[in-house]
């Protein structure tokens, strides 16, 4: 007889645009078989994580990095944190020199709590403030014009299912 093991797991995400939130509910329906629950970084108690066996973060990339609410939540994380973390992000500017400090700053989180990271996943999404990045970069607002429209799309929503499943094969 197979033995169950039943997991506690938390996605907490931020969005703005709505990008991020189709990943969240993406990959929550992939996990909510198995109890996930699935907050706002607006709904989220605290308690919930650290009583959490994974915890899911997703968020959107502004200005290169961790929105600020979704850092606020971090900072209020008691130490120790004893539960596995996966993180997903989605980002408008597809150039990497726009979205890879973030994946440095989750590095970061990780490393100075001693957290079991079980994996990143990024993915598109469109960008809605274009004009005000075009104050910034021409160019950087062409290509997310041009690039981001419509994502998170179908194949992105599949890949986030799958990430889903990888958290999980990697918990065990």
């Amino acid at each position: 007889m197979k033995k169950v093991i039943l997991i506690k797991i938390s996605i907490v995400y931020y969005t703005k645009s709505g990008n991020t939130e189709k990943i969240a509910k993406a990959i929550h329906s992939e996990l909510e078989k198995d109890g996930a629950i699935l907050k706002s970084v607006n709904d989220v108690d605290i308690s919930d994580l650290m009583n959490s066996d994974i915890v899911i973060f997703g968020s959107p990339v502004h200005l290169k990095s961790i929105p600020v609410k979704m850092l606020s939540i971090i900072k209020k994380l008691p130490k120790p944190i004893t539960w596995k973390l996966a993180w997903f992000y989605t980002y408008g500017v597809p150039d990497p020199s726009y979205y890879i400090a973030i994946e440095k700053r989750i590095q970061k989180f990780v490393d100075e709590n001693g957290i079991s990271l079980l994996g990143i996943f990024k993915c598109l999404g469109e960008h809605r403030e274009t004009d005000l990045l075009e104050k910034f970069s021409k160019e950087a607002a062409e290509k997310a014009r041009l690039e981001s429209k419509g994502h998170p799309n179908d194949l992105d929503i599949t890949e986030a299912k799958k990430f889903a499943k990888e958290i999980l094969n990697n918990y065990k």
